[in-house]
């Protein structure tokens, strides 16, 4: 995992206003909409902050570290300082604000990695001849017997109708006997 460092600067510049806005002795007339998008923004940022493709393993963090320790944890902190409140209300747009923009990334996040799966998986199939004609289909490999499977493979002639490919880790399996007969 690595760290995009222009999301991390502007981290670190909303962050320190998101604090003095947080925890300075000030009131704000709309102080429910500054808890609901001061916590949307920084959930965003530090979603994308991470360069993974592991969509859940930032999900979970995202959510521990931005949702439930700054969404609920800064009300609790708030409610220890002499001239702030703690209040509920706050704590409902903190975590609406930080969710709905976790929502948001996941789901945006899921599109990328499955456009990159899909592009990759493109240059799979380009680089594979899918013309029946050109694969020779005589033998069924299991019995021995002439087969003709290329019946069976003409529906498959279109690159449009092969889609869905799924690539499998295969053990190898140790040969007990090498005697030929």
């Amino acid at each position: 995992m690595r760290l995009r460092k222009s999301v991390l600067a502007g981290l670190a510049v909303a962050l320190i206003i998101a604090a003095y806005l947080g925890f300075a002795d000030i009131s704000l007339e709309h102080d429910k909409l500054v808890h609901f998008f001061v916590f949307f923004g920084l959930t965003l940022m530090f979603y994308w902050l991470f360069e993974t493709s592991s969509t859940r393993a930032i999900r979970n963090l995202t959510f521990i570290i931005c949702t439930l320790a700054g969404g609920i944890g800064s009300e609790f902190i708030q409610g220890l300082l002499p001239y702030r409140t703690f209040d509920p209300k706050d704590i409902i747009c903190n975590v609406l604000g930080s969710s709905l923009a976790l929502i948001f990334s996941v789901i945006y996040h899921k599109r990328i990695v499955e456009q990159r799966r899909q592009q990759r998986y493109e240059q799979l199939r380009s680089s594979i001849p899918l013309d029946v004609e050109d694969v020779d289909f005589d033998m069924d490999v299991e019995s021995g017997a002439q087969s003709d499977r290329s019946n069976d493979l003409s529906k498959f002639s279109s690159r449009e109708d092969v889609t869905d490919i799924t690539l499998k880790n295969i053990k190898p399996e140790p040969v007990d006997d090498l005697s030929v007969e």
